[in-house]
């Protein structure tokens, strides 16, 4: 809807994506600030088997008027940027590639310090009550739900802030990330190899 802020969360509904935190979340922020649902609209973007249950705990929390279960989707590069925020409630991540691609469109992200998180967000910041500032997003220790509540609060209350980061992760990922420098970083190893 107009005026709302859309918080998106990309991946398979299974249990190491953690989808339940991020509703926990919700459930607070809903709680602590009664205008939320008008404010801020959630997507759960993909299907999985835990698709039925996370509807069961949405509707226990009351929290069908701000979250919409999209299913699967061939479009998300598009809806990336659609998106104010993305977030990663993961267990355990390798290389995240729904960040990546958030980033690639110019979005900030809210995840859990997991796995290579760490790795695509940029220079670390400040640390702040339960959540770290980094160039391009915030981070919170995994299973936190009042870390991840202040930090989505954070970053929803700061719109020059993700216009930034989103600003930011994007050049990161173009520099860093792309087709291109991924194929001259391997022509260079070759190169020395072949000279060695």
């Amino acid at each position: 809807a107009a005026g709302q802020l859309a918080v998106g969360i990309v991946g398979r509904l299974c249990e190491v994506k953690n989808h339940a935190l991020l509703l926990q979340v919700l459930a607070r922020l809903k709680q602590q600030h009664p205008s939320f649902s008008q404010q801020v609209r959630c997507f759960l973007i993909g299907d999985g088997e835990l698709r039925e249950s996370l509807e069961a705990l949405t509707d226990k929390l009351g929290l069908r008027d701000c979250v919409t279960f999209t299913g699967f989707r061939a479009d998300v590069a598009a809806l990336y940027r659609e998106l104010d925020i993305v977030v990663l409630t993961s267990l355990n991540e390798g290389t995240p590639l729904t960040l990546i691609e958030a980033l690639n469109a110019g979005c900030p992200v809210v995840a859990t310090e997991v796995g290579g998180v760490v790795d695509i967000l940029g220079e670390r910041g400040e640390t702040l009550s339960g959540f770290t500032r980094w160039e391009h997003g915030l981070t919170v220790h995994s299973r936190d739900v009042k870390g991840l509540a202040d930090a989505l609060a954070y970053l929803l209350d700061r719109p020059e802030l993700r216009q930034q980061m989103g600003a930011h992760g994007q050049a990161f990922v173009k520099t860093h990330l792309s087709r291109t420098r991924l194929l001259k970083d391997i022509e260079t190893l070759y190169r020395e190899l072949a000279s060695a």
